[in-house]
């Protein structure tokens, strides 16, 4: 069994990766008599799954049709007019939108905008924070809060602390019935307490 050679396939790699690219970039050309038909008019109405309906005793749950000229069907055929619109404008070079958003911190701007995200290594170490060690002594830098970097919560620890009220939002308290007096105690009894 002969020996694999890690530059012949890094090289079929590359040889891949740039068909890839160069179809992308020809698709329109050569298939995009395919996609390129002409769209209908935008519907003026939408579907919603909010009507209560009875069958035989049972209560289900239909989707319900809107008119077209309640502020339903207009808002919705709004909304497809610009999911058309934005449709349209995309090709193989639009980049998709990161879940971050635009961050100011420290006199710098560390993300410009959700389709750019961290321009540097210098801006992503300044949204975290971290510990550097130097000569012994331990620097904690501070970061940026996640609500203040990222539109939505991005992991389950976001979840937790995502809603809780601090300065910059007026967010209620979640304590609503104040906080325990008394913590958790011990309460088994030990051999000592057991002797008379």
């Amino acid at each position: 069994m002969g020996d694999k050679n890690y530059v012949h396939n890094d090289e079929i790699w590359r040889q891949r990766m740039k068909n890839e690219a160069d179809s992308a970039v020809q698709w329109n050309q050569n298939w995009g008599f395919l996609a390129g038909k002409e769209q209908s008019e935008p519907r003026g109405f939408s579907t919603n799954v909010a009507k209560y309906a009875t069958t035989g005793g049972k209560w289900t749950v239909k989707t319900v049709r809107v008119a077209d000229d309640t502020e339903a069907g207009v808002s919705a055929a709004v909304s497809e007019q610009e999911a058309r619109q934005q449709m349209s404008s995309l090709n193989h070079t639009s980049r998709p939108a990161a879940p971050v958003k635009r961050v100011e911190a420290k006199g710098k701007v560390l993300v410009h905008d959700e389709h750019s995200g961290v321009q540097s290594r210098e801006a992503a170490e300044a949204l975290r924070a971290h510990t550097m060690q130097t000569l012994g002594d331990a620097c904690r830098t501070d970061g940026v809060d996640p609500q203040l970097k990222y539109k939505a919560p991005v992991c389950d620890s976001h979840e937790y602390g995502w809603r809780v009220p601090t300065k910059d939002n007026e967010r209620q308290s979640l304590e609503l019935f104040g906080v325990a007096e008394h913590g958790r105690k011990d309460m088994r009894k030990g051999l000592h307490n057991m002797v008379p």
